[in-house]
Protein backbone atom coordinates (compact mmCIF):
# COMPACT_ATOMS: atom_id res chain seq x y z
CA UNK A 1 0.00 0.00 0.00
CA UNK A 2 1.06 3.77 -0.80
CA UNK A 3 1.16 5.82 2.02
CA UNK A 4 1.06 9.88 1.89
CA UNK A 5 4.93 10.39 2.44
CA UNK A 6 5.27 7.59 -1.04
CA UNK A 7 2.95 9.83 -2.55
CA UNK A 8 4.78 12.74 -2.03
CA UNK A 9 7.76 11.66 -2.66
CA UNK A 10 6.69 10.23 -6.28
CA UNK A 11 4.95 13.71 -6.96
CA UNK A 12 8.55 15.08 -6.22
CA UNK A 13 10.29 12.78 -8.43
CA UNK A 14 7.56 13.19 -11.05
CA UNK A 15 8.03 16.60 -11.29
CA UNK A 16 11.95 16.70 -11.10
CA UNK A 17 11.98 14.40 -14.21
CA UNK A 18 9.47 16.66 -16.13
CA UNK A 19 12.15 19.38 -15.55
CA UNK A 20 15.12 17.62 -16.61
CA UNK A 21 16.50 18.74 -19.69
CA UNK A 22 19.74 17.54 -20.93
CA UNK A 23 21.19 21.28 -20.88
CA UNK A 24 23.85 20.04 -19.63
CA UNK A 25 26.27 17.38 -21.45
CA UNK A 26 27.40 14.57 -19.34
CA UNK A 27 29.61 13.35 -21.67
CA UNK A 28 31.47 16.93 -22.05
CA UNK A 29 31.60 17.37 -18.26
CA UNK A 30 33.25 13.43 -17.82
CA UNK A 31 35.75 14.54 -20.59
CA UNK A 32 36.84 17.07 -18.64
CA UNK A 33 40.43 15.79 -16.12
CA UNK A 34 41.52 17.49 -12.91
CA UNK A 35 40.76 20.70 -11.78
CA UNK A 36 39.36 21.60 -15.03
CA UNK A 37 36.76 19.57 -14.41
CA UNK A 38 36.39 21.02 -10.74
CA UNK A 39 36.34 24.21 -11.85
CA UNK A 40 33.40 23.36 -14.31
CA UNK A 41 31.42 22.30 -11.43
CA UNK A 42 31.69 25.09 -9.32
CA UNK A 43 30.81 27.49 -12.10
CA UNK A 44 27.23 25.53 -12.33
CA UNK A 45 24.23 26.16 -10.36
CA UNK A 46 22.53 24.20 -8.32
CA UNK A 47 19.67 22.94 -11.59
CA UNK A 48 22.42 22.04 -13.80
CA UNK A 49 24.35 20.30 -10.93
CA UNK A 50 20.93 18.14 -10.41
CA UNK A 51 20.54 17.50 -14.29
CA UNK A 52 24.53 16.00 -14.19
CA UNK A 53 23.63 13.99 -11.68
CA UNK A 54 20.42 12.67 -12.60
CA UNK A 55 21.97 11.68 -15.94
CA UNK A 56 24.52 9.90 -13.92
CA UNK A 57 22.59 7.77 -11.87
CA UNK A 58 20.24 7.04 -14.88
CA UNK A 59 23.32 5.76 -17.27
CA UNK A 60 23.90 3.58 -14.55
CA UNK A 61 20.77 1.60 -14.75
CA UNK A 62 19.51 2.81 -11.65
CA UNK A 63 16.28 4.65 -10.60
CA UNK A 64 16.36 7.69 -8.36
CA UNK A 65 14.59 10.12 -6.19
CA UNK A 66 14.92 13.73 -5.42
CA UNK A 67 17.12 12.77 -2.11
CA UNK A 68 19.33 11.01 -3.92
CA UNK A 69 20.14 13.32 -6.42
CA UNK A 70 21.12 15.77 -3.41
CA UNK A 71 23.07 13.73 -1.41
CA UNK A 72 25.58 12.98 -4.61
CA UNK A 73 25.46 16.53 -5.48
CA UNK A 74 26.48 17.17 -1.71
CA UNK A 75 29.42 14.32 -2.18
CA UNK A 76 30.35 16.55 -5.30
CA UNK A 77 30.39 19.92 -3.84
CA UNK A 78 33.07 18.18 -0.68
CA UNK A 79 35.19 16.64 -3.83
CA UNK A 80 35.17 19.85 -5.92
CA UNK A 81 35.71 22.85 -3.24
CA UNK A 82 38.37 25.12 -4.79
CA UNK A 83 41.48 24.64 -2.75
CA UNK A 84 43.68 27.34 -0.79
CA UNK A 85 45.34 28.33 -3.65
CA UNK A 86 42.48 28.72 -6.42
CA UNK A 87 40.67 30.22 -3.33
CA UNK A 88 43.39 33.05 -3.03
CA UNK A 89 43.86 33.13 -6.76
CA UNK A 90 40.20 33.78 -7.46
CA UNK A 91 39.38 36.12 -4.37
CA UNK A 92 43.03 37.93 -5.79
CA UNK A 93 41.27 38.66 -8.74
CA UNK A 94 38.02 39.45 -8.19
CA UNK A 95 39.45 42.38 -5.77
CA UNK A 96 41.80 43.92 -8.60
CA UNK A 97 38.93 43.87 -10.70
CA UNK A 98 36.39 45.54 -8.36
CA UNK A 99 39.83 47.62 -7.84
CA UNK A 100 39.94 48.80 -11.28
CA UNK A 101 36.49 49.51 -12.13
CA UNK A 102 35.96 51.75 -8.28
CA UNK A 103 39.21 53.67 -10.06
CA UNK A 104 38.08 53.74 -13.93
CA UNK A 105 34.62 54.90 -12.20
CA UNK A 106 36.75 57.93 -10.05
CA UNK A 107 38.58 59.22 -13.31
CA UNK A 108 35.38 59.43 -15.64
CA UNK A 109 34.21 61.53 -12.74
CA UNK A 110 36.90 63.71 -12.45
CA UNK A 111 37.06 63.97 -16.26
CA UNK A 112 40.50 62.01 -16.86
CA UNK A 113 39.39 59.86 -20.05
CA UNK A 114 42.67 58.31 -20.27
CA UNK A 115 42.99 57.27 -16.88
CA UNK A 116 39.60 56.11 -17.35
CA UNK A 117 40.04 53.89 -20.13
CA UNK A 118 43.08 52.46 -18.67
CA UNK A 119 41.35 51.32 -15.53
CA UNK A 120 38.67 50.12 -17.45
CA UNK A 121 40.41 47.97 -19.66
CA UNK A 122 42.32 46.88 -16.98
CA UNK A 123 39.02 45.82 -14.70
CA UNK A 124 38.09 43.70 -17.44
CA UNK A 125 41.11 42.47 -18.25
CA UNK A 126 41.16 41.31 -14.28
CA UNK A 127 37.65 39.87 -14.92
CA UNK A 128 38.19 37.62 -17.94
CA UNK A 129 41.52 36.65 -16.08
CA UNK A 130 38.90 35.19 -13.66
CA UNK A 131 36.91 33.65 -15.71
CA UNK A 132 39.36 31.81 -17.79
CA UNK A 133 40.95 30.59 -14.05
CA UNK A 134 37.31 29.39 -13.27
CA UNK A 135 37.38 27.54 -15.93
CA UNK A 136 40.65 25.46 -15.24
CA UNK A 137 43.44 27.40 -17.51
CA UNK A 138 46.45 27.15 -15.05
CA UNK A 139 49.83 29.22 -16.14
CA UNK A 140 52.67 26.81 -16.55
CA UNK A 141 56.29 28.02 -14.95
CA UNK A 142 58.72 27.66 -17.15
CA UNK A 143 62.36 27.19 -15.95
CA UNK A 144 63.28 30.89 -17.00
CA UNK A 145 60.33 32.29 -14.56
CA UNK A 146 58.27 33.07 -17.07
CA UNK A 147 54.63 31.82 -17.63
CA UNK A 148 52.87 29.87 -20.32
CA UNK A 149 49.19 30.41 -20.95
CA UNK A 150 47.19 28.46 -23.60
CA UNK A 151 45.73 31.06 -26.34
CA UNK A 152 42.13 31.20 -26.05
CA UNK A 153 41.63 31.59 -29.79
CA UNK A 154 42.50 28.48 -31.54
CA UNK A 155 45.69 27.98 -33.72
CA UNK A 156 46.97 31.02 -31.95
CA UNK A 157 50.19 30.78 -30.45
CA UNK A 158 50.12 30.46 -27.03
CA UNK A 159 50.86 33.75 -24.10
CA UNK A 160 54.24 33.83 -22.91
CA UNK A 161 54.62 36.34 -19.94
CA UNK A 162 57.79 37.44 -18.73
CA UNK A 163 59.04 39.92 -16.33
CA UNK A 164 61.55 42.60 -18.19
CA UNK A 165 61.36 45.63 -15.91
CA UNK A 166 57.56 45.08 -16.35
CA UNK A 167 55.61 41.89 -16.80
CA UNK A 168 55.13 41.75 -20.76
CA UNK A 169 53.77 38.96 -23.18
CA UNK A 170 54.54 37.60 -26.01
CA UNK A 171 51.77 38.39 -28.37
CA UNK A 172 51.11 41.03 -29.83
CA UNK A 173 49.49 43.19 -26.71
CA UNK A 174 52.65 42.85 -25.17
CA UNK A 175 53.03 45.27 -21.92
CA UNK A 176 49.41 46.41 -22.79
CA UNK A 177 47.06 45.29 -20.09
CA UNK A 178 44.90 41.84 -20.83
CA UNK A 179 43.66 38.50 -19.49
CA UNK A 180 47.20 36.74 -19.51
CA UNK A 181 49.21 39.65 -17.77
CA UNK A 182 46.26 40.08 -15.46
CA UNK A 183 46.07 35.86 -14.69
CA UNK A 184 49.75 36.18 -13.83
CA UNK A 185 49.58 38.93 -11.35
CA UNK A 186 46.75 37.78 -9.98
CA UNK A 187 48.77 34.65 -8.90
CA UNK A 188 51.03 36.79 -7.76
CA UNK A 189 49.49 38.76 -5.35
CA UNK A 190 47.56 35.68 -4.12
CA UNK A 191 51.17 33.92 -3.19
CA UNK A 192 52.33 37.15 -1.54
CA UNK A 193 49.05 37.28 0.59
CA UNK A 194 49.41 33.12 1.35
CA UNK A 195 52.89 33.62 2.20
CA UNK A 196 51.74 35.99 4.79
CA UNK A 197 49.08 33.85 6.09
CA UNK A 198 51.86 31.01 6.72
CA UNK A 199 54.20 33.31 8.05
CA UNK A 200 51.65 34.05 11.15
CA UNK A 201 50.86 37.26 9.57
CA UNK A 202 47.64 39.00 10.29
CA UNK A 203 45.04 38.90 7.36
CA UNK A 204 46.15 42.36 5.30
CA UNK A 205 44.46 45.27 6.01
CA UNK A 206 42.14 47.21 3.80
CA UNK A 207 45.33 49.59 3.76
CA UNK A 208 48.11 47.15 2.95
CA UNK A 209 46.05 45.47 0.13
CA UNK A 210 45.06 48.55 -1.46
CA UNK A 211 49.17 48.60 -1.42
CA UNK A 212 49.82 45.66 -3.25
CA UNK A 213 47.12 46.33 -5.99
CA UNK A 214 48.59 49.66 -6.81
CA UNK A 215 52.15 48.28 -7.10
CA UNK A 216 50.91 45.72 -9.39
CA UNK A 217 48.72 48.28 -11.77
CA UNK A 218 51.70 50.52 -11.22
CA UNK A 219 53.94 47.90 -13.46
CA UNK A 220 51.66 47.87 -16.03
CA UNK A 221 50.38 51.37 -16.04
CA UNK A 222 54.06 52.89 -16.29
CA UNK A 223 54.08 50.78 -19.95
CA UNK A 224 50.20 52.06 -20.83
CA UNK A 225 51.37 55.95 -20.11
Amino acid sequence: MINEADRINQALTDEARATLHTVISLDGFLALKGETRASRWRMLDHGAKFQLVAQAIERQGFDWMPSDVEAQIATYVERYTAGPLDAAVEGALERLAIDHSQHARAAASADAPKDAAYFRRSATAYTNALIEYRKGVRPQRLASGAYLLPSRRPGEAPHIVSMDGDWTCSCKAQASMHWPLALVIGIEVAHDDMQRFDDGDAEPTPAELGRRLCEARSRCYSQAA
